[in-house]
């Protein structure tokens, strides 16, 4: 998980060092919507009830220190805009001045499939290659507690697979073997059962004269 606030990342921020705000961060990027009790007892499942809603309390106010545009002045007390709540939930805005990029590689996905079957090559290839290079790793690989994510932790590793796949298969098509091969290594690395990968990895590689 990236989080950067209009130019700059905050990945070295203070508050992102805190294990249980970045913790918080992709309960909020991947539910957008969480109920306060959920969040404490996935954060803090040791902890009694007044304990978890006072941890909670402190985490979001370093949470919203960190994505709030409102709190590089102190005498701005402002509503919140990104990190929401009311009595009962918790809420994620995210905005052009909040970029994560977790939501950026699914919208380049999603982008990259509607010109495959546009038949728009270029279109395609262009958002394949910006969603591979979106992707760091495992996602919400560092969470506290990374079983609540498993479900999209294995759809945006096979989301992955496919990207570099198809890159490989639309650069091969268009001539361009050598990055073709990089492409398809990639796929094979993250997903060594992959078929279509290796067979992509053979097709660029005969394409180069390999």
């Amino acid at each position: 998980l990236e989080v950067h606030q209009g130019d700059r990342s905050l990945a070295e921020s203070t508050p992102m060092r805190r294990k249980t705000v970045r913790e918080l961060l992709m309960l909020l990027v991947h539910r957008r919507r969480i109920r306060r009790t959920e969040a404490i007892d996935i954060l803090w499942p040791d902890k009694d009830e007044t304990a978890g809603a006072n941890n909670l309390r402190a985490t979001l106010m370093h949470l919203r220190r960190l994505v709030e545009p409102n709190t590089d002045d102190p005498d701005d007390d402002g509503p919140a805009w990104h990190i929401r709540s009311d009595s009962d939930h918790l809420l994620l805005h995210s905005s052009d001045r909040l970029v994560i990029d977790a939501e950026r590689f699914g919208e380049h996905m999603t982008l990259a499939r509607d010109a495959d079957r546009a038949r728009d090559p270029a279109e395609a290839l262009g958002n394949y290659r910006s969603a591979c290079s979106l992707h760091r790793g495992e996602y919400a690989g560092d969470a506290v507690d990374p079983d609540w994510a498993a479900h999209h932790r294995m759809s945006v590793h096979l989301d992955f697979v496919e990207a570099a796949t198809r890159s490989a298969e639309l650069l091969t098509a268009g001539g361009d073997a050598s990055e073709a091969i990089g492409f398809a290594r990639s796929a094979i690395e993250a997903e060594p059962l992959s078929e279509r990968a290796h067979r992509a990895l053979v097709r660029a590689r005969v394409a180069g004269g390999d």
